[in-house]
């Protein structure tokens, strides 16, 4: 078997073994980035005679010829088999990396640089690059020099973001921009409006339309077979796609007059698709489903469930 290097996933930096299983598919990390596992490269089979055999004559031996000196033989390395990329819950977790001595190892079982833990038989520290064999440590991401290392450590900002602040400051954003809207409807219409009742209330209808549609998608999610990466991340992101499509509506209504009728559609299912797969890095498909499970949940279920409890 080829030996295959380590996935590296360009979300987080965390890195991954190679598993013939896994070749030529789609996996995602913890994280939410999709990484696609190379197929390995073709051997050449030592059985293989296409080319026919090769004759040589007999001319003699030399008179000048001398023996060739005899090669000293190399010491057989100690074998590093690729290990296994394990599987919980649809994401894959890293494991150490096998084979090798333990020269520098310590008691504790932990790097002997940085002292994050290894396992017995592991060789590479992948936390900051440590070789137990050599006592040396390769070159890291952090280390690294150029437009490579910038564009790396700028995608991993770009990730952390959306994680958990930008889907917090679309939520925060959507409830303010759609508690002034309610204010100034009401105050053109005559009607007093408390903002306090009126937040609550939108509180209220954002939060258990949340709940109804984290539960649609992670019930859909192994059908489709993806994921959503950590639970607590995955529904910050999920109410971000909740509330901002209809926030975007309430703009195109107030500011495009006759164009809404036009622009509104596009504008509202154009947002559930990139909003989809830019947070979760979902395909075509797999936006689509969970669109139409947003759109269903948010102007037909909670709306019934509202107009159910007020009349």
């Amino acid at each position: 078997m080829v030996d295959m290097p380590n996935i590296v996933c360009e979300g987080c930096g965390k890195k991954y073994r190679w598993k013939p299983e896994l070749a030529g598919k789609k996996v995602k990390c913890k994280c939410g980035q999709v990484l696609e596992i190379p197929d390995p490269p073709q051997e050449d089979d030592p059985n293989d005679d296409s080319f026919g055999a090769i004759e040589l004559a007999d001319v003699g031996e030399s008179s000048h010829a001398k023996p060739a000196p005899p090669k000293p033989s190399k010491p057989d390395k100690p074998a590093s088999p690729i290990g296994e990329v394990k599987i919980a819950g649809g994401d894959i977790e890293p494991v150490g990396l096998g084979g090798g001595e333990d020269d520098e190892a310590d008691d504790s079982g932990n790097c002997p640089s940085c002292g994050q833990p290894l396992a017995i038989d592991a060789v590479l520290c992948i936390q900051c690059g440590f070789n137990r064999n050599t006592g040396k440590k390769i070159g890291t991401v952090g280390e690294m020099e150029g437009d490579e290392a910038g564009d790396g450590a700028t995608s991993h900002k770009l990730h952390q973001l959306k994680q958990w602040k930008i889907p917090v400051a679309m939520v925060v954003i959507g409830l303010g921009v759609n508690l002034m809207f309610v204010m100034s409807q009401g105050a053109e219409e005559g009607v007093e409006v408390n903002p306090a009742v009126t937040l609550i209330g939108m509180l209220i209808g954002t939060g258990l339309g949340v709940v109804l549609m984290v539960g649609a998608a992670f019930l859909a999610a192994p059908l489709l077979d993806t994921t959503f990466g950590d639970i607590r991340t995955a529904i910050l992101k999920l109410a971000a796609v909740y509330v901002t499509p209809g926030v975007l509506m309430s703009l195109v209504s107030a500011f495009m007059g006759d164009w809404q009728l036009i622009l509104g559609l596009p504008v509202l299912w154009g947002s559930y698709f990139g909003l989809l797969v830019w947070l979760f890095d979902f395909d075509f498909f797999e936006a689509a489903v969970f669109a139409i499970i947003g759109w269903l949940i948010k102007y037909w279920i909670i709306g019934f469930i509202l107009a159910m409890l007020l009349y």
